[in-house]
């Protein structure tokens, strides 16, 4: 008598446990189903107040390209609303072109040399101020000399000094 032994499953195929039915809602896969791309929102709420302090900042940037395009399209978005409103709710072609045009002038305006320090200027923490001056004076005293402080050591410094430490 000839004994039979269950034939080697084949390399080309997966084993059965590792077959998905796509029809099937369970599946044994270790890996998660692909997300499903989700329906853009027929609306955004944007933050007038925000695109406002964008314009501040930028108007007290040194010139660079597209700076002029960047405030007068800015001016052009928020004409419509009055000052005293700080969200406004956009869709359509408003939403399309917020969402095409303001991250690319926020882009352009955070690679300026002197973003960081306008930015601060702007902080309504008062508390900031005097540090802010003490660094603008102790940048002019070192101008033209060659230091190997980098910001980040600035920055410990002034906590320390804030301390006591």
């Amino acid at each position: 008598m000839q004994h039979h032994r269950p034939l080697a499953p084949s390399r080309r195929t997966p084993p059965p446990d590792v077959v998905r039915n796509h029809s099937s809602t369970a599946s044994t896969s270790p890996f998660p189903p692909p997300p499903q791309p989700q329906p853009s929102p027929e609306f955004l709420i944007v933050g007038l107040f925000a695109l406002r302090l964008a314009r501040r900042l930028i108007e007290g940037l040194d010139r660079y390209p597209g700076r002029d395009a960047d405030i007068a399209w800015l001016d052009n978005f928020i004409a419509p609303y009055p000052p005293e409103y700080g969200l406004a709710k956009i869709s359509g072609a408003r939403k399309n072109d917020y969402i095409a045009v303001y991250q690319d002038i926020v882009s352009r305006m955070k690679r300026q040399p002197r973003y960081p320090m306008r930015f601060m200027q702007m902080n309504p923490d008062r508390s900031m101020q005097g540090r802010l001056q003490g660094r603008a004076e102790a940048e002019r005293e070192q101008e033209g000399q060659m230091t190997d402080r980098t910001f980040n050591d600035d920055i410990a410094i002034e906590y320390n000094a804030a301390d006591g430490a």
